[in-house]
Protein backbone atom coordinates (compact mmCIF):
# COMPACT_ATOMS: atom_id res chain seq x y z
CA UNK A 1 0.00 0.00 0.00
CA UNK A 2 2.66 2.56 1.35
CA UNK A 3 4.85 1.76 -2.12
CA UNK A 4 1.88 2.12 -4.54
CA UNK A 5 1.04 5.59 -2.64
CA UNK A 6 4.62 6.95 -2.92
CA UNK A 7 4.72 5.60 -6.97
CA UNK A 8 1.19 7.53 -7.23
CA UNK A 9 3.26 10.84 -6.50
CA UNK A 10 6.12 10.72 -9.08
CA UNK A 11 4.00 9.93 -11.62
CA UNK A 12 3.53 12.28 -14.18
CA UNK A 13 1.12 10.90 -16.72
CA UNK A 14 -2.38 11.18 -14.78
CA UNK A 15 -3.89 7.70 -15.41
CA UNK A 16 -0.52 6.24 -14.31
CA UNK A 17 -0.92 8.26 -10.76
CA UNK A 18 -4.78 6.78 -10.61
CA UNK A 19 -3.23 3.93 -11.12
CA UNK A 20 -0.35 2.92 -9.10
CA UNK A 21 -3.10 5.12 -6.17
CA UNK A 22 -5.30 1.75 -7.15
CA UNK A 23 -2.37 -0.33 -6.38
CA UNK A 24 -1.83 1.69 -3.29
CA UNK A 25 -5.86 0.75 -1.83
CA UNK A 26 -5.28 -3.03 -3.25
CA UNK A 27 -2.71 -2.99 -0.56
CA UNK A 28 -5.00 -1.92 1.73
CA UNK A 29 -7.71 -3.93 0.87
CA UNK A 30 -5.26 -7.22 1.20
CA UNK A 31 -4.41 -6.08 4.34
CA UNK A 32 -7.44 -5.50 5.75
CA UNK A 33 -8.93 -8.69 4.41
CA UNK A 34 -5.96 -10.94 5.94
CA UNK A 35 -6.76 -9.22 9.76
CA UNK A 36 -7.15 -12.35 11.82
CA UNK A 37 -11.02 -13.25 12.98
CA UNK A 38 -12.53 -11.44 9.76
CA UNK A 39 -12.18 -8.09 11.26
CA UNK A 40 -11.30 -6.19 8.70
CA UNK A 41 -14.32 -7.35 6.10
CA UNK A 42 -16.85 -4.77 6.86
CA UNK A 43 -14.16 -2.46 6.36
CA UNK A 44 -12.71 -4.07 2.92
CA UNK A 45 -16.04 -4.07 1.82
CA UNK A 46 -16.84 -0.34 2.18
CA UNK A 47 -13.67 0.26 0.74
CA UNK A 48 -14.24 -1.16 -2.52
CA UNK A 49 -17.34 0.23 -3.21
CA UNK A 50 -15.89 3.74 -1.92
CA UNK A 51 -13.13 3.41 -4.10
CA UNK A 52 -14.97 2.17 -7.13
CA UNK A 53 -17.32 5.18 -7.33
CA UNK A 54 -14.42 7.67 -6.55
CA UNK A 55 -11.96 6.44 -8.65
CA UNK A 56 -13.91 5.18 -12.02
CA UNK A 57 -15.23 8.96 -11.82
CA UNK A 58 -11.21 10.04 -11.82
CA UNK A 59 -10.48 7.68 -14.94
CA UNK A 60 -13.43 8.89 -16.55
CA UNK A 61 -12.46 12.38 -16.09
CA UNK A 62 -8.72 11.70 -17.14
CA UNK A 63 -9.97 10.75 -20.66
CA UNK A 64 -12.20 13.79 -20.46
CA UNK A 65 -8.90 15.87 -19.78
CA UNK A 66 -6.97 14.15 -22.80
CA UNK A 67 -9.77 13.93 -25.06
CA UNK A 68 -10.07 17.95 -24.14
CA UNK A 69 -6.68 19.43 -24.34
CA UNK A 70 -4.98 15.91 -25.90
CA UNK A 71 -2.56 15.31 -22.98
CA UNK A 72 -2.44 13.45 -19.57
CA UNK A 73 0.56 14.84 -18.39
CA UNK A 74 0.33 16.97 -15.53
CA UNK A 75 3.17 19.45 -16.53
CA UNK A 76 1.00 19.98 -19.63
CA UNK A 77 -2.22 21.18 -17.77
CA UNK A 78 -3.90 23.19 -15.51
CA UNK A 79 -6.46 26.29 -15.33
CA UNK A 80 -9.53 23.68 -17.09
CA UNK A 81 -11.98 24.57 -14.32
CA UNK A 82 -12.76 27.46 -16.96
CA UNK A 83 -13.43 25.37 -19.69
CA UNK A 84 -14.44 22.31 -17.94
CA UNK A 85 -16.69 23.26 -14.89
CA UNK A 86 -19.29 20.52 -14.67
CA UNK A 87 -15.86 18.08 -15.57
CA UNK A 88 -14.24 19.98 -12.07
CA UNK A 89 -17.46 19.92 -10.12
CA UNK A 90 -17.00 16.05 -10.75
CA UNK A 91 -13.43 16.06 -9.86
CA UNK A 92 -12.95 18.03 -6.54
CA UNK A 93 -16.52 15.59 -5.41
CA UNK A 94 -14.49 12.18 -6.80
CA UNK A 95 -11.05 13.87 -5.22
CA UNK A 96 -13.38 14.91 -1.69
CA UNK A 97 -14.28 11.11 -1.30
CA UNK A 98 -10.68 9.94 -2.26
CA UNK A 99 -9.11 12.35 0.68
CA UNK A 100 -11.55 10.77 2.45
CA UNK A 101 -13.52 14.03 3.90
CA UNK A 102 -16.80 13.31 5.30
CA UNK A 103 -20.06 13.17 4.42
CA UNK A 104 -18.70 11.36 1.61
CA UNK A 105 -18.32 7.44 1.27
CA UNK A 106 -14.67 7.67 1.22
CA UNK A 107 -14.76 8.96 4.61
CA UNK A 108 -16.85 6.17 5.50
CA UNK A 109 -14.20 3.84 4.42
CA UNK A 110 -11.10 5.54 5.77
CA UNK A 111 -12.70 5.50 9.05
CA UNK A 112 -13.72 1.82 9.08
CA UNK A 113 -10.10 1.05 7.75
CA UNK A 114 -8.87 3.02 10.98
CA UNK A 115 -11.01 1.42 13.48
CA UNK A 116 -9.81 -2.17 11.50
CA UNK A 117 -6.37 -1.62 12.08
CA UNK A 118 -6.35 -0.09 15.56
CA UNK A 119 -4.62 -3.14 17.27
CA UNK A 120 -1.33 -2.59 15.92
CA UNK A 121 0.36 1.02 16.07
CA UNK A 122 3.13 0.25 13.62
CA UNK A 123 0.31 -1.03 10.94
CA UNK A 124 -1.84 2.15 11.99
CA UNK A 125 0.69 4.84 11.59
CA UNK A 126 1.45 2.79 7.95
CA UNK A 127 -1.65 3.24 6.63
CA UNK A 128 -1.96 6.93 8.52
CA UNK A 129 0.84 7.80 6.36
CA UNK A 130 -0.12 5.97 3.14
CA UNK A 131 -4.10 7.43 3.73
CA UNK A 132 -2.09 11.08 3.85
CA UNK A 133 -0.30 10.61 0.48
CA UNK A 134 -3.37 9.08 -0.36
CA UNK A 135 -5.31 12.39 0.42
CA UNK A 136 -1.92 14.75 -1.85
CA UNK A 137 -2.56 12.57 -4.62
CA UNK A 138 -6.26 13.87 -4.86
CA UNK A 139 -4.84 17.22 -4.39
CA UNK A 140 -2.70 16.76 -7.33
CA UNK A 141 -5.52 15.53 -9.62
CA UNK A 142 -8.21 18.32 -8.72
CA UNK A 143 -5.48 21.29 -8.50
CA UNK A 144 -3.23 20.81 -10.35
CA UNK A 145 -5.36 20.00 -13.24
CA UNK A 146 -8.21 22.55 -12.78
CA UNK A 147 -7.34 25.05 -10.66
CA UNK A 148 -3.35 25.83 -11.32
CA UNK A 149 -2.36 28.35 -13.63
CA UNK A 150 -1.11 26.30 -17.10
CA UNK A 151 2.48 26.58 -17.63
CA UNK A 152 1.70 26.92 -21.60
CA UNK A 153 -1.43 27.74 -23.58
CA UNK A 154 -3.68 25.04 -24.03
CA UNK A 155 -5.21 23.93 -26.97
CA UNK A 156 -8.76 22.93 -26.11
CA UNK A 157 -11.26 20.34 -28.01
CA UNK A 158 -14.10 20.50 -26.60
CA UNK A 159 -15.77 17.03 -25.11
CA UNK A 160 -19.61 16.16 -25.63
CA UNK A 161 -21.58 17.26 -22.84
CA UNK A 162 -23.04 14.09 -22.67
CA UNK A 163 -20.16 12.73 -21.42
CA UNK A 164 -20.12 14.36 -17.97
CA UNK A 165 -22.79 12.28 -17.22
CA UNK A 166 -21.48 8.60 -16.06
CA UNK A 167 -18.54 10.34 -13.62
CA UNK A 168 -20.94 12.48 -12.02
CA UNK A 169 -23.76 9.44 -11.68
CA UNK A 170 -20.52 7.52 -10.08
CA UNK A 171 -19.27 11.11 -8.20
CA UNK A 172 -22.66 11.50 -6.94
CA UNK A 173 -22.71 8.00 -5.96
CA UNK A 174 -20.43 8.92 -3.18
CA UNK A 175 -23.11 10.74 -1.19
CA UNK A 176 -25.59 8.51 -1.65
CA UNK A 177 -24.08 5.69 -0.82
CA UNK A 178 -22.75 7.17 2.23
CA UNK A 179 -26.11 7.15 3.63
CA UNK A 180 -27.16 3.67 2.85
CA UNK A 181 -23.77 2.48 4.09
CA UNK A 182 -24.28 4.19 7.67
CA UNK A 183 -27.41 2.66 7.65
CA UNK A 184 -25.95 -0.75 7.05
CA UNK A 185 -23.11 0.22 9.67
CA UNK A 186 -25.33 0.49 12.21
CA UNK A 187 -27.69 -2.58 11.77
CA UNK A 188 -24.39 -4.86 11.49
CA UNK A 189 -22.43 -2.95 14.25
CA UNK A 190 -25.43 -3.55 17.05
Amino acid sequence: MLVGALFALRQRDLKAALAYSTISQLGILVALISLPHGEGLKAALVGILAHSLYKAALFLVVGAVDHTVGSRNLDDLGGLVASMPGWAVVVILAGLSMAGLPPLLGFVAKESLLEAMLGNWLVLSVVVFTAALTVAMALIVVWDVFFLKPTRTLHLHQSPQGLLYGPAVLAGGSLLEDLACITWFCRWSI
